[in-house]
């Protein structure tokens, strides 16, 4: 992330959990926030999606949308946007940006999926706090006023990156972002939750999230690029980064991320402990040949216990909009 790493220059950002995740979200306002010229109504810096949410990878871009008044003029918003953009560029860190009105970015969040995804975790970084908080109530107002329409968009991108990246449970390289039971999934139950239609689970699937941007957190480090994808030869030292954080030891995060669906026994139930339901401990780190099989493991238990949440989620959706449907003309006696 360049400037507003808090490694030294060269050295790889092996620091771990979400305390380090909001240390580089932090250093990052600030590098940000000092490049705003001060004193200038009408003008604010948002940051959006991971960045908005404070879960900065060391390997991020950072994401951001410069607010401003119609009323300024388009020289003087592109002036204070080259102030910004080319310092932020010259220190190596990868930004995505735009610039928008609190009206074209209303407008953008209401035709595209992502832009309004974005914006629903906009965060004030520098400037007119009216204008973040401004855009963020009117992009909530219009997600909850149209459930149907941005339910269904949301539902059809979750298909297709089931087509695409298949399950991350089931994956030897699986793809901790897009994969089924990964971090956009995770994400997509906020975006739910976000149309109060439903409520959805929060505990185990945000414990999942959390292990899972750990594992994000290490495949940065030590592969040196914005890797999503735990490719194969960098899952023996993502282990090793893990191990030595305390993430691959005793139970692990499997245990605190478990989810008991339909036909599953509770191991902690007495039928469970019968001398016939015995079986050797699927947590217990002496079966696996390696650090990296248990890393898969792990993987595989935080990605099942959001996808278990998200098809959950998802019944709750159908029967509310079900629920919600106009049913026939009641016919009364004359």
């Amino acid at each position: 992330m360049g400037a507003v790493s808090q490694e030294p220059e060269g050295r790889p950002d092996l620091r771990i959990g979400p305390a380090f995740r909001r240390a580089r979200s932090d250093a990052a306002d600030a590098f940000l926030a000092s490049l705003l010229p001060p004193g200038i109504p009408g003008i604010a810096l948002a940051a959006v999606g991971g960045y908005g949410r404070q879960e900065l990878s060391p390997g991020s871009d950072l994401d951001v949308v410069l607010l401003h008044d119609a009323a300024l003029g388009a020289e003087a918003v592109a002036e204070i946007a080259e102030k910004i953009w080319y310092p932020v560029w010259d220190s190596g860190a990868k930004l995505d940006h735009s610039v928008r009105t609190v009206d074209q970015a209303r407008e953008l969040a209401q035709a595209d999926l992502a832009v309004a995804a974005g914006l629903l975790d906009a965060r004030l970084v520098a400037g007119d706090a009216e204008l973040v908080a401004g855009i963020r109530a009117l992009v909530f107002a219009d997600w909850r006023r149209e459930p149907t329409r941005r339910l269904g968009d949301l539902r059809r991108e979750y298909a297709a990156r089931l087509e695409r990246h298949g399950e991350l449970a089931y994956r030897l390289e699986g793809d901790l972002k897009e994969a089924r039971g990964g971090l956009r999934d995770s994400t997509m139950l906020r975006f739910i939750s976000a149309s109060w239609l439903v409520d959805v689970p929060h505990g185990a699937p945000e414990r999942a999230r959390e292990f899972l941007l750990d594992v994000r957190d290490a495949l940065h480090g030590v592969s040196g690029r914005a890797l999503d994808r735990l490719l194969l030869q960098e899952q023996d030292a993502v282990a090793a980064v893990l191990r030595e954080a305390g993430l691959l030891a005793g139970a692990g995060p499997a245990e605190q991320v478990a989810v008991y669906g339909p036909g599953t026994a509770d191991p902690r139930t007495p039928e469970a402990q019968s001398p016939q339901a015995q079986t050797p401990d699927p947590q217990s780190p002496e079966l696996y040949s390696s650090d990296a099989d248990l890393l898969l493991r792990r993987v595989a238990e935080a990605a099942g216990t959001i996808a278990y949440a998200a098809e959950a989620a998802w019944r709750q959706v159908d029967a509310a909009l079900v629920a919600r449907a106009p049913g026939p003309p009641v016919r009364r006696p004359l």
